[in-house]
């Protein structure tokens, strides 16, 4: 049962995807992915 349901349900989950990404498209949207603070690289740390 399981193996039937996921077809569909990846169809729908990335058409979801898909009407999410061109509604931020339209809308002019820019921060769909933000980056964490921890991520960016400091220059004072010295590196090995």
């Amino acid at each position: 049962m399981r193996r039937l349901l996921s077809l569909p349900y990846t169809f729908v989950l990335m058409n979801w995807a898909a009407l999410a990404g061109l509604y931020y498209f339209v809308t002019g949207r820019k921060d769909v992915w933000l980056k964490s603070k921890s991520s960016h690289t400091h220059k004072h740390c010295k590196t090995a």
